[in-house]
């Protein structure tokens, strides 16, 4: 998956296998909008799309812009809890008070859990894995940052 800011206000997503193969190409707008460049035939499914939408721009718009937010401090865990609500739901944004960053995210329906998007990082600095696991669905994702070099790619 390669992600590349545009213009500020919008993100391209491109989907491709190890050999160069296009699956998605998604472009996510900061005001929640989402646009289908391509996909792939096989995976060209409303439900497939949806749950990439949801997760991808979850993931890319932590909280939303001019929404109802509060935050709240979470007892003995040194994280600070922003609860927003939106379109889909009520999301959670934990954020780690020694670095400062997300390190979870939660959104929620009406009554139950949807998504829980975890943050890993090895130095405390730059992210280099993100967890995705779906409450009502068996499908969880889980994407790794791959170096340059190549040398830091484990199977």
């Amino acid at each position: 998956m390669l992600i590349k800011p545009l213009n500020g206000n919008s993100h391209r997503t491109l989907f491709i296998t190890e050999v160069g193969i296009k699956i998605f190409d998604m472009e996510f707008f900061r005001n929640g909008d989402f646009k289908v460049h391509y996909c792939m035939d096989e995976l060209n499914r409303k439900s497939i799309i949806n749950t990439l939408k949801n997760d991808i721009g979850l993931m890319l718009n932590n909280i939303q812009e001019n929404r109802e937010v509060k935050t709240m401090q979470e007892k003995n865990a040194g994280r600070t809890i922003i609860k927003s609500k939106d379109y889909n739901g009520v999301r959670y944004c934990f954020i780690n008070k020694k670095t400062n960053k997300v390190d979870e995210l939660i959104q929620t329906g009406t009554f139950l859990k949807k998504v829980n998007m975890r943050f890993y990082s090895t130095d405390g600095a730059e992210i280099d894995s993100i967890n995705i696991s779906h409450y009502n669905l068996k499908l969880n994702i889980h994407l790794s940052k791959i170096y340059e070099n190549g040398s830091e790619i484990s199977e």
